[in-house]
């Protein structure tokens, strides 16, 4: 009886033993030099098992593939390229509507190179994964086929210094919502579409270039800059109820066209007390069928917002209602037209136009001057000065109290250095 009891515990433990050696990751190396197929044991120094770090490192010009066979294993992180020379590349190939089993973070080193052609998963519910294109390294989707090229949920992208994430055209990559900010210090490039899943917030921060051809955001997607960047040189499509929102302050720079059309967008919008510049090189468009939003949040005193650059801002209202939260300082080209504008602050200037380019065009326009809060009595404004120019053609301009509280029309024209222009072409 007692051989049989020591006989049953020695199978167990070795029955636990064997599973903690499959839940416990190891580390599993490509073999230099060589290319081939990942299943295949040869071409490792162990063959990889779930829960591994995988490192395709050894110095050398070699593919590594990955296809449809490898996905019953969940690996957990993935490092290529941090090599002494040579190009060693990652190729996910595969069923397009199969997603990559991978939950931990892919590096890639200064000689490598990942060409992605399929979906990749997300980390579990609750933790963060990253994709890091190290300087030298460069990340490339590679299907056409929209579902094939989604960078997983809770998966943050980071571009460092010198490093490529290339989009090419025809080609389209996904992003899912992260809590965390998307780091663009390097380049993401190409001639595709980064898009925004419907409902997902996509963050972005750096010192680095978007310069894909388009960025397209659906329904509810939003899209958050952070501080001085990155450079922006796409065209922007936002959908309904999405939007560009600026958190902190800084200086944004779109040079690339801005385009709502017909959807219900919040233009812009940053937190109380930030003072954020956008440099606009692109015309914003606005063309919409529902309310806008300019800055800030209702009754809430917002930071100033400038808009500077070479590129107009164009909203055409079609009807509708458009309110300014905050103080905007137009230096460029703009015209606002056919509908309401709201101009809505506390004791602050909502719309000043202070120089030469700040040439600013309302039409076919209803104004509602109106406090922002029922604890002031002073009225949002409009100020114009050196060289700047406001004309009312065809506007109507109106005061609104906000519930008892006596609020005053005021427009003022000041000398500055060199005076300003108030034009009106007719209205009242």
């Amino acid at each position: 009886m007692r051989n049989r009891i020591h006989i049953m515990i020695i199978m167990i433990v070795v029955a636990l033993v064997a599973v903690t050696q499959t839940l416990i990751a190891g580390d599993a190396y490509w073999i230099a030099g060589v290319s081939g197929d990942w299943d295949n044991d040869a071409n490792w120094n162990t063959p990889p098992t779930t829960n591994d770090s995988i490192f395709i490192n050894g110095s050398g010009n070699y593919t590594s593939i990955w296809d449809s066979s490898s996905l019953a294993t969940v690996f957990s992180n993935i490092t290529v390229g941090v090599s002494a020379s040579g190009e060693q590349v990652l190729r996910f190939t595969g069923p397009v509507y199969q997603d990559l089993a991978l939950s931990g973070d892919i590096v890639v080193g200064a000689n490598g190179l990942v060409e992605q052609n399929n979906s990749l998963t997300g980390p579990p519910s609750g933790s963060y994964a990253t994709i890091q294109v190290m300087d030298g390294g460069v990340w490339r989707a590679t299907n056409p086929d929209t579902r094939a090229s989604s960078l997983g949920g809770n998966r943050i992208l980071q571009v460092d210094v010198g490093g490529i994430f290339d989009i090419p055209e025809g080609i389209q990559v996904t992003s899912k919502t992260t809590d965390e900010k998307n780091i663009i210090n390097g380049e993401l490039t190409g001639e595709g579409t980064f898009y925004v899943s419907a409902g997902a917030t996509c963050r972005m921060a750096g010192t680095g270039v978007v310069d894909v051809a388009k960025i397209l955001m659906p329904s509810n997607g939003l899209l958050y800059f952070y501080g001085n960047g990155p450079v922006v040189n796409s065209e922007i499509y936002p959908s309904s109820s999405g939007g560009l929102m600026l958190e902190g302050p800084g200086t944004m720079i779109f040079n690339g066209d801005v385009l709502y059309t017909n959807k219900e967008p919040t233009v812009l919008r940053g937190h109380a007390s930030d003072e954020r510049t956008i440099t606009g090189n692109g015309d914003f468009l606005v063309s919409s069928a529902k309310a806008i939003n300019i800055l800030g949040y209702s009754y809430e005193s917002a930071g100033k917002l400038y808009l500077t650059g070479t590129g107009k801002l164009l909203m055409n209202l079609k009807g509708y209602t458009g309110t300014c939260y905050g103080s905007m300082d137009l230096g460029r080209e703009s015209v606002i037209s056919n509908g309401v504008l709201v101009l809505s602050m506390d004791k602050t200037v909502c719309i000043n136009v202070t120089n030469e380019a700040g040439k600013v065009l309302m039409n076919d326009l209803s104004v509602v001057i109106q406090c922002g809060s029922a604890s002031y009595r002073a009225p949002a404004s409009m100020k114009v000065s050196d060289n700047g120019t406001i004309t009312f053609d065809n506007v109507d301009i109106t005061t609104a109290a906000h519930k008892t509280k006596l609020t005053l029309m005021n427009i003022e024209v000041s000398d500055g250095n060199s005076g300003g222009t108030l034009k009106f072409a007719s209205g009242s």
